[in-house]
């Protein structure tokens, strides 16, 4: 079977990343898809409250009363 080329892509993989194969699987789903930007969400917290933020500036999320609803969308 033929394996996608993947010269050229810039995948941007975090140094925590060290699965080759979850590394080579992205690089042909990126090939195939051909995204914009490749992103690896790590989990944290504060990669939480930036995309709820995102969510929030871009109309997809109402921010709750925090007094109510802490941390609710």
């Amino acid at each position: 079977m033929n394996k996608p080329a993947t010269s050229g892509l810039n995948l941007n993989t975090p140094s925590y990343v060290k699965n080759a194969k979850l590394i080579a699987w992205v690089a042909d789903m990126a090939v195939l898809t051909k995204p914009d930007a490749v992103y690896w969400c790590d989990g944290s917290d504060e990669e939480y409250q930036r995309l709820c933020q995102l969510l929030v500036d871009a109309g997809t999320f109402k921010k709750l009363n925090p007094a109510k609803r802490p941390h609710s969308f």
